[in-house]
């Protein structure tokens, strides 16, 4: 790659966080089985990472940590 480091970093941690969100979005588990807006959701955050451009990494980054921050609390009543 012919790019800067951060320019690097940046690419490959949104790629990388991007496809953890499509995973848990079309494989339907965070920590537990996903609801379906849960999916939607965490599919939709995983393709805005993947689009090229900081405000749809920021979006996509702020619809998956919303996602998984719901699963948690949803799911946290099931787990204790």
């Amino acid at each position: 790659m012919q790019a800067p480091l951060g320019d690097i970093v940046m690419s490959v941690g949104t790629a990388l966080i991007g496809i953890i969100a499509l995973s848990a979005g079309l494989g339907g588990w965070i920590r537990r089985q996903a609801s379906i807006p849960e999916r939607v959701l965490a599919t939709a955050g995983g393709l805005l990472l993947f689009y090229a451009g900081t405000i749809a990494d920021l979006a996509g980054l702020i619809v998956f940590a919303t996602v998984v921050t719901l699963h948690l609390i949803r799911t946290r009543a099931l787990v204790n």
